[in-house]
């Protein structure tokens, strides 16, 4: 199974390299990033014989691939810099259907922002 992906990689760059329109074209990213994937299984030395690519392309191409930042991420919420006091609470909201609600009773700060972040959805 892990010949048939360096042979898959290996054919994907035959391929690439008899179309290309000059010999001077760069690797396309998708092309980098297959060989890249192939160090989880290969030695660089093994993929770099096999796709015909030198050693410090690997290298560059790895480093490129490993210092993008994520796409998405996840903080942790902030720590309140208000002491935990609550607050009572003491609202009554008239929507436009005449329903109404209300609220009442002791909040935290943190809980009161949520409260009016949700109702401003």
């Amino acid at each position: 199974m892990k010949t048939d992906t360096l042979i898959e990689v290996k054919n994907a760059f035959k391929q690439w390299r008899a179309n290309r329109s000059s010999s001077a074209e760069k690797t396309p990213q998708q092309l980098r990033n297959l060989a890249v994937s192939l160090l989880t299984q290969y030695s660089s030395a093994k993929i770099t014989t096999a796709l015909r690519i030198s050693g410090a392309n690997l290298k560059l191409w790895r480093n490129e691939i490993t210092t993008e930042p994520p796409e998405f991420i996840e903080l942790a919420p902030a720590a309140s810099a208000e002491p935990a006091v609550n607050h009572h609470l003491d609202i009554s909201l008239q929507l436009n259907n005449d329903s109404r609600v209300r609220l009442s009773g002791n909040i935290s700060p943190v809980l009161l922002t949520a409260l009016v972040e949700g109702l401003t959805l």
